[in-house]
């Protein structure tokens, strides 16, 4: 088995939309319809996310963590569309890492991986 689709809770779809083309270049895919739930499409490098709308206001929450290979680079280039980042990049553990949030409370980290043993 795979992961297919990670959902993404929003209040509105066509904000939610905007907020993952206009920031972060994702491309819309179709729109589907599972258990009477629509769900847009998103797509950023092969990762796919179903933007739903929460309608039983149980305030989920979506945690996605973006694989980097350049983390700096990632932080400025989305910084620069308006990414309000929580912490700037950190040397954690598991390599350089920073966080951000999008309008709805959903919680994203660029990870670069980093084998520290190797150096």
């Amino acid at each position: 088995m795979t992961i297919k689709y990670i959902p993404v809770f929003v209040k509105n779809i066509e904000d939610g939309v905007s907020f993952f083309k206009n920031k972060l270049g994702c491309t819309t895919m179709d729109i589907m319809i599972l258990n009477n739930t629509a769900y847009q499409l998103m797509q950023i490098n092969g990762i796919c996310l179903a933007l739903t709308v929460d309608e039983t206001n149980s305030g989920a929450k979506t945690r996605v963590i973006f694989n980097s290979d350049d983390c700096l680079k990632d932080y400025h280039n989305l910084k620069s569309t308006g990414i309000a980042f929580n912490t700037p990049p950190q040397y954690l553990p598991i390599g350089l890492a920073a966080e951000f949030n999008d309008d709805y409370g959903n919680e994203y980290v660029l990870l670069e991986e980093r084998n520290y043993n190797d150096l």
